[in-house]
């Protein structure tokens, strides 16, 4: 939220909300692996954010890693590592454009684009599976 808002009083209510969300403060005493499973998929969420407004090697990986521990924590985030996927598909098809580090992505054709955005999305894959 500070980021999004430039605002430190946007980062602190944000932090506030999200300690004193009952549904947190009601599972945090039961031991279960939807709150990991939860902190991994906004994270990944976040992190293919801020790679389709800058992308570096580090988010990209940084975004497999968290991937990765969203699919450790729970067989059910199989379903978020696919709308991460379909996420990123749907932003290159409505003009986004993703691409590996340091290169530029094509601006022409749908096809091309995805092509382009192909590598990044190997490249989670790969260590997602790490």
């Amino acid at each position: 939220a500070f980021r999004v808002w430039a605002s430190p009083a946007a980062g602190a209510a944000a932090a506030l909300l999200a300690a004193f969300d009952p549904t947190v403060l009601a599972l945090s005493c039961l031991l279960t692996t939807d709150l990991p499973l939860t902190l991994f998929s906004a994270a990944a969420f976040y992190l293919l954010w801020e790679y389709a407004v800058a992308p570096t090697a580090a988010k990209l990986h940084l975004l497999g890693l968290a991937v990765g521990l969203a699919l450790g924590s729970k067989f059910s985030a199989v379903v978020t590592a696919a709308a991460v996927g379909l996420t990123a598909a749907a932003h290159v098809a409505l003009g986004g454009r993703l691409g590996m580090p340091g290169t530029d992505p094509p601006a022409g054709a749908l096809r091309d684009r995805l092509r382009a955005a192909a590598g990044p999305a190997v490249r989670v894959a790969l260590v997602a599976a790490l």
